[in-house]
């Protein structure tokens, strides 16, 4: 593992679902295609694909806490707290385990 990718901060699903529970707001990023997010996200998740990020970070809220998602917790969604974290959003993480984990472990 490279040290970048160990200093990508991550939130597990627990924690997750204890978040969007709580008070806070909270926007989910879902990175992954199109294509994977119409198979099956996390509800109230924004798909906006890894390559159209940067592109569209402008659109998302700073003052909010944002986790990215993938299919696995994986590249992708630590690419993406990597491009939010570059352009100011300092309230970023990677959800551990990605969709596919939130979805076999805590259901949609």
């Amino acid at each position: 593992m490279n040290e970048s990718r160990r200093s990508i901060p991550e939130i597990d699903q627990q924690s997750l679902r204890e978040l969007l529970r709580s008070d806070e707001k909270v926007v989910i990023i879902d990175v992954r295609a199109e294509k994977e997010f119409s198979a099956g996200h996390i509800e109230g998740a924004v798909n906006i694909p890894i390559d159209d990020l940067s592109a569209k970070a402008h659109t998302i809220p700073k003052d909010r806490r944002i986790v990215t998602a993938c299919n696995a917790g994986g590249a992708r969604s630590h690419r993406a707290v990597e491009i939010l974290l570059g352009l100011g959003h300092d309230k970023t993480a990677a959800l551990s385990g990605g969709t596919c984990g939130w979805l076999a472990k805590l259901g949609k």
